[in-house]
């Protein structure tokens, strides 16, 4: 978890920030690293995964998070 919190540090993930988790939280540990590290950091998390699009859309007008983390594959 250091780890994963000193990159997203090196990126400009900073205390106060709002992050938007678009990894998924199931087998793959990546949405979990994510999470926690960002704890780490003092950042706020929004856990969400893949799907509801719809429901995304909302989140991001609704919340303005400032860090949006996901897989390249995901195109917003």
């Amino acid at each position: 978890m250091k780890l994963m919190a000193r990159c997203l540090v090196t990126a400009g993930v900073r205390k106060g920030d709002i992050l938007l988790n678009l990894y998924g939280y199931g087998l793959f540990t990546g949405g979990l690293g994510f999470h926690q590290s960002s704890h780490l950091i003092g950042a706020a998390v929004i856990p969400w995964g893949v799907g509801r699009t719809e429901g995304l859309i909302q989140t991001i007008l609704d919340f303005a998070p400032t860090v949006i983390t996901r897989n390249e594959s995901l195109a917003l």
